[in-house]
């Protein structure tokens, strides 16, 4: 059987061949647009909308999926990009999200890596600047297994700060207001 090339030497496939139909809508499958139809978050595998068509269950492509693991699904109405190998949307894989218009670019600067969750919460890096900043609206644990270690020139707490446990200081202590301890003692009682 001659190839679809040697068919038609000009390149151009007549549309009516069953072959060059095949072929084109291959080729029409092998990277599309979509929106996210449906979630398997159990089996980490969505469902694509694509105009009329609805995909099968498709996986995601993620940042790592080995000893280190990453996890951050896809959501409903998330628009995203479906690779087809050999153009067949029943072996695609959804490798990521893309911005639209109802879901705009949150930043237009090429030195920031920002992430805005749906609740408020934002995380950004500005390299430029050099500086991180964490805006959490609500709580954040620090958890670790031996030791945290912070070490700055300076450090600010601005609200209550509790501390379960005790603390040892190297160096001064500098207080502007009244120090309790759980006996009543102050900074201003006196040594018989």
């Amino acid at each position: 059987m001659k190839s679809l090339i040697e068919r038609h030497p000009a390149g151009t496939a007549d549309l009516y061949d069953p072959d060059a139909s095949n072929l084109q809508r291959r080729l029409a499958n092998a990277i599309r647009l979509g929106t996210v139809a449906r979630v398997d978050y159990v089996h980490a595998r969505v469902r694509i909308q694509m105009g009329t068509i609805l995909t099968d269950w498709l996986p995601w492509v993620t940042h790592r999926a080995g000893p280190d693991v990453t996890w951050w699904a896809p959501e409903l109405a998330e628009q995203v990009v479906v690779l087809s190998p050999y153009g067949d949307l029943g072996q695609g894989i959804v490798l990521g999200a893309v911005y639209r218009n109802a879901f705009p670019a949150p930043e237009a600067r090429e030195t920031i890596h920002y992430t805005k969750y749906a609740d408020g919460t934002e995380i950004s890096y500005d390299r430029a600047a050099r500086k991180l900043v964490v805006n959490a609206v609500g709580e954040v644990d620090v958890l670790a297994a031996t030791k945290v270690v912070i070490t700055a020139p300076e450090i600010d707490l601005v609200g209550h700060v509790k501390i379960a446990g005790n603390v040892d200081v190297t160096g001064n202590i500098t207080a502007t207001g009244t120090v309790l301890d759980s006996s009543g003692n102050t900074n201003h009682h006196s040594h018989p």
